[in-house]
């Protein structure tokens, strides 16, 4: 359905695309009043919602997002919040000049982020479960589904549809684990997320409680170089890497990708939320909207 700020697809019901027209209109009139005409970031073909990072980055800039081709933008955001995207259809965006950001971002399925992690560090995380010897975890292919349980190997019949990998050491604490959540924008990281589970739901998204902190403060800079490596070949110019720190030997592992993310995390405390997005909002401008 074609709607006077955005599109929308045939699942979204009448009052949810009412309401999203009048928070537009709202953003509209916020970013024009900011920032004058063309005050809108281009995320298509999907509009993103509320609770994502791209959301809160313009409303903290004062720009309104659209998926509605030919309304002039600042920056445009290809997003398609899957695992393997179909890739970027420009049909009917002849005009369109800008970068695309995330344009080649289309495979965030774990094979291919342990192919590229394994490309720049030098080892990986995927084992062949009918011969590898002791403890994996076993995954969905699928991006978010936040399924890993840990299986005993050698199996001799694996399912297809799942990734078995090492079993990852980041205990932190009495029945505790870390998750560092780490925002790629360009070619820079401009803030770490420390998150905080407890061990019986460390495959689970369920964070008990989290903390703000700078990149140099929990990566090396050979690590923040590596993770900027990482983060080129696989083509992602804005998303977010959930990276964790083997305590035994020190490595980091980077163990999923998210082109589409959602953010900040739960358990930082409402200032620490709004300087979060302080930041990404900041270090967005600089490196998309230099054009300003």
């Amino acid at each position: 359905m074609k709607a006077l700020f955005n599109n929308y697809s045939s699942e979204v019901s009448l009052p949810e695309i009412v309401g999203k027209e009048v928070r537009s209109m709202a953003a509209e009139i916020s970013g024009f009043i900011r920032n004058g005409k063309n005050a809108r970031i281009f995320c298509y073909p999907e509009l993103p919602g509320s609770r994502t990072t791209i959301y809160k980055i313009a409303r903290d800039l004062g720009l309104a997002l659209t998926n509605k081709p030919g309304r002039g933008c600042k920056a445009t955001v290809y997003f398609e919040n899957t695992t393997l995207r179909k890739g970027f259809d420009a049909v009917g965006l002849q005009d369109l000049t800008l970068r695309v950001l995330n344009r080649y971002s289309l495979d965030i399925g774990k094979h291919k982020v342990d192919a590229d992690f394994l490309a720049v560090f030098g080892y990986g995380t995927e084992v062949d479960p009918r011969m590898y010897n002791g403890a994996a975890v076993e995954k969905s292919l699928e991006n978010a589904r936040h399924d890993g349980r840990i299986v005993q190997c050698p199996m001799e019949n694996p399912d297809s549809a799942c990734i078995y990998q090492l079993v990852i050491d980041n205990r932190c604490g009495a029945n505790e684990v870390c998750d560092f959540r780490v925002p790629i924008i360009g070619d820079e990281i401009p803030l770490v997320y420390k998150k905080f589970k407890h061990e019986d739901r460390r495959f689970t998204n369920e964070v008990h409680r989290s903390e703000l902190h700078s990149p140099s403060e929990l990566l090396s800079e050979e690590e923040q170089n590596q993770i900027l490596h990482f983060a080129k070949r696989s083509q992602l110019d804005f998303g977010e890497l959930d990276v964790l720190r083997h305590i035994p030997d020190g490595r980091i592992f980077i163990v999923d990708v998210n082109n589409t993310p959602y953010g900040p995390p739960a358990g930082l405390s409402p200032d620490e939320k709004k300087a979060a997005v302080r930041l990404l909002s900041d270090c967005f401008r600089r490196k998309f909207l230099s054009q300003e």
